[in-house]
């Protein structure tokens, strides 16, 4: 039985069927939302009486390990004491001390100086990782984009450590001026985010214009351990990159691995970094266990999935991982740095909509060009449609649809427009990015980069698929303009035909199950997580019990009904099991 089939009309009706490397131009969505959280940030009620916990929003299920997460304990008084001489004030000067928002990672509070000067502190919180590299990182990221005259905020002072008065990590910093984009991106007017999407690409330009040394983190040469690895910034004195900040290889104890988080010189080493890394955390801590996304579970007969298969994957993507680098096309392996979440809650403008600040710098790399090139998310195509540049238009029948299916058909056709009006802007303002994302199969370049790096969480399916289409498109891939092997070599990996069409099939079922999946927490309103905002968990709750009792009334038996409700996915649940 399908767990969530035709409980509600899907947005997209079947993923294509996956033959060629038509892969759609986007960044791929993350496996770590449990760690990530996925609610953005939120403005604290003006009622909150705890500046320690967490009181934006709910989860329908795990809340308890969710605000465990998020809990942070702090004095107060020293924090205040740490704004005030971080901008030459008295600690007497503070008139105004709240909780102004808190995200997955951090909690943000403003300080206001009875001058009127607004100063923010942003803390994360004890889970946030990794420790020491995210902070300092996210410091001297700003700082070189600063010096660039991109509008991100002055750090004015900061502790890599919670070893200080405070009692917790640290950045003070300007607070923006400006509005916060936020949801009113929904509903800018055309020319309105036309004049965003302009002033986006035109910052984006100056950042792929950067001139970086190798591939990993931003760094103050200061913050780093004697024993980190680290390649100086000419013309940045004391700027330097150093270990990749990523989360993807801090997370789940793979901090305490000794590994080689980077700096990489060359993009070679960095491609084989993730899988290396991925390797020794299976090696030291890979058991068998469930998915981790349990709506996938039904279609593997809800048995564990072994580590050792994602190892032999690995292994394979070793094989293939240098011939995938474009060597004969320079440019493309240029490191260049992005923002890690480019989204409007991240960006700040003016009267005029012009962008007077960009925020949220933490765990930003450095990777090569052909792995940075893509859209960000809310200007992605809405569908798994091949790149096509032609104005949009709503589907002919839009008159007849009732009022959720006009909601939903806008809704796509707005997206396509920004969809449209990023590739043009990029087109006119940021030709290198243009050229990098037109080049077909560097979208897959990127997507198989992003599976050998992703924590292994018990899904097998993806890296595989990627593995069998590099096989079966090996010459495309590696040769010209894409790749860059002179001389045309055999493909060092080959699967059996039935077990490559098996993989196929199953990627093909788990993607139309996730859009499935997705369809169902649109209509119970929550996230990916499951947060969910306060005035609305009441709702979500009761939705949430009518689709529980969907699955037990349409299940074929008796068995079958205790394996849904076991891995229901709504329901308080072991994320380890």
């Amino acid at each position: 039985m399908r767990l969530f089939q035709n409980l509600r009309k899907p947005l997209r009706r079947n993923a294509e069927k996956i033959t060629t490397l038509s892969f759609t131009h986007s960044f791929p969505n993350s496996a770590l939302n449990k760690t990530l959280g996925s609610e953005p940030q939120h403005t604290a009620p003006p009622d909150s009486l705890s500046l320690f916990n967490y009181t934006s929003g709910r989860w329908l299920y795990n809340e308890s390990r969710r605000l465990s997460e998020r809990y942070l304990q702090f004095n107060i008084v020293e924090l205040k004491r740490a704004v005030a001489q971080a901008v030459n004030h008295s600690e007497d000067d503070i008139q105004g001390f709240r909780k102004l928002a808190e995200g997955g990672f951090n909690r943000t509070f403003e300080i206001t100086m009875k001058d009127g000067l607004q100063t923010i502190a942003r803390l994360p919180y004890p889970s946030t990782l990794p420790k020491r590299y995210a902070v300092a990182s996210e410091v001297a990221t700003m700082d070189l984009l600063r010096s660039y005259g991109l509008p991100v905020p002055q750090v004015h002072g900061y502790s890599v450590t919670s070893n200080n008065p405070v009692g917790c990590e640290y950045i003070i910093m300007e607070k923006m001026a400006g509005k916060e984009i936020g949801n009113a991106w929904y509903d800018m007017s055309v020319s309105e985010r036309k004049s965003v999407t302009s002033e986006v690409t035109k910052l984006e330009a100056i950042m792929f214009s950067i001139p970086l040394p190798g591939f990993g983190s931003i760094y103050h040469k200061r913050d780093l351990a004697a024993t980190d690895k680290s390649i100086d910034i000419p013309a940045h004195q004391g700027l330097c990159i150093g270990p990749d900040a990523a989360l993807e290889w801090w997370c789940d104890g793979r901090d305490s691995l000794a590994i080689d988080r980077g700096p990489f010189a060359d993009p070679c080493q960095l491609m084989e970094a993730v899988a290396r890394k991925e390797l020794a955390w299976l090696r030291q801590f890979g058991r068998a266990r469930f998915p981790f996304h349990r709506h996938h579970r039904e279609f593997l007969d809800y048995k564990k999935s072994s580590p050792d298969e994602h190892i032999k994957h690995l292994e394979m993507y070793l094989q293939v991982s240098s011939h995938l680098v474009p060597k004969a096309q320079p440019a493309l392996l240029r490191p260049t740095i992005r923002h890690p979440d480019l989204q409007p809650h991240n960006i700040f403008v003016s009267d005029d909509l012009s962008i007077v600040g960009l925020i949220d710098w933490q765990h930003s790399s450095v990777l090569p060009l052909f792995l940075q090139a893509g859209v960000p998310k809310y200007w992605q195509n809405p569908s798994d449609e091949p790149v096509v540049i032609e104005k949009p238009s709503l589907p002919p029948n839009y008159e007849t649809l009732d009022k959720a299916e006009q909601a939903r058909a806008m809704d796509i056709y707005r997206q396509k427009q920004s969809h449209l009006m990023y590739l043009g802007y990029t087109s006119k303002f940021n030709s290198s990015h243009m050229d990098a994302y037109l080049i077909e199969g560097l979208p897959f370049k990127r997507r198989i980069f992003e599976h050998a790096r992703a924590p292994w969480e018990g899904e097998n399916i993806p890296l595989q698929t990627d593995l069998i289409l590099t096989m079966q498109n090996w010459q495309g891939l590696t040769g010209s303009p894409g790749g860059h092997e002179q001389v045309p070599i055999a493909c060092p990996i080959s699967f059996p035909q039935a077990e490559a069409d098996e993989c196929l099939r199953q990627d093909l079922l788990l993607k139309e199950v996730d859009a499935e999946m997705e369809n169902v927490r649109e209509t119970i309103g929550i996230a990916s997580d499951g947060w969910v905002p306060t005035n609305e968990y009441d709702g979500a709750v009761k939705k949430n019990e009518f689709i529980r009792q969907q699955v037990i009334d349409r299940a074929e038996d008796e068995v079958d009904r205790q394996a849904s409700l076991r891995h229901y996915p709504f329901d308080d649940h072991d994320e380890d099991e």
